[in-house]
């Protein structure tokens, strides 16, 4: 029975990936034949966009509820991780929102670049916010969601909820946005020497794929103990 189990899980997990990498690679391919342009590399068809782009949900989905659940039980709330996958999970078709969210911003002239108050470190740290109208609508929709379930789901205090939100989100929103140029410099090092951290998003894949690989045996980690309880019953 628990090869079994662990066999049906397994499949589960390929086959949430394959949606979320769908999903992407939608978003992506929207994003371009409406010709939203933020800057040379976003949005396109280079190897490394697509492939940024394919992985991108499944860290918000699988990192995403790693860090919602680790941190509520580390505060003391202990939840229903199956639960809270399941809302990271059906929020990420946002993701095919917001390539019209960025057209109407891009006809509005809305601006989607913004100078943070941090350091500028070359190759490693930009202080330079580049997010458009879609994605702040998506991050805010995201935001009342899972408050909303956190305080009328989870029956977590709202000012607890809030923290747990806070610091996961913290935890993305730094590597996303500000510190990928330290991905891409680590990874063009290495495979790539000579080119730019600006010209091969490679590495900011990879730091993707490999937070996403963490929150994947999380799920699996979780999705056993689930198991194993439901056969001990």
């Amino acid at each position: 029975m628990g090869k079994i189990a662990n066999s049906g899980t397994f499949a589960k997990l390929l086959m949430v990936i394959a949606i979320l990498g769908a999903i992407g690679l939608a978003r992506n391919t929207m994003e371009v034949a409406l010709g939203i342009r933020a800057n040379q590399k976003w949005y396109s068809f280079d190897a490394d966009v697509v492939l940024t782009m394919l992985v991108f949900p499944i860290y918000l989905c699988f990192f995403g509820a790693f860090m919602l659940h680790f941190t509520a039980k580390k505060l003391g709330e202990r939840l229903p991780y199956h639960k809270i996958f399941s809302h990271t999970f059906y929020l990420q078709p946002l993701h095919l929102l917001i390539p019209f969210l960025d057209l109407i911003g891009l006809k509005a002239k809305m601006p989607f670049l913004f100078v943070m108050p941090f350091p500028y470190i070359d190759g490693y740290f930009t202080p330079a916010l580049t997010i458009s109208y879609g994605i702040i609508f998506a991050w805010i929709i995201t935001a009342f969601f899972m408050l909303f379930a956190f305080v009328k789901v989870f029956w977590v205090k709202i000012q607890k909820s809030a923290i747990i939100l806070f610091i996961s989100f913290i935890s993305m929103y730094f590597p996303i946005y500000h510190m990928f140029p330290t991905f891409n410099t680590a990874f063009n090092s290495i495979f790539m020497p000579g080119a730019h951290w600006s010209k091969a998003f490679y590495g900011y894949a990879l730091f993707f794929a490999v937070s996403s690989l963490l929150g994947a045996k999380y799920f699996l980690s979780n999705t056993k103990n689930m198991n194993n309880s439901s056969s001990s019953n």
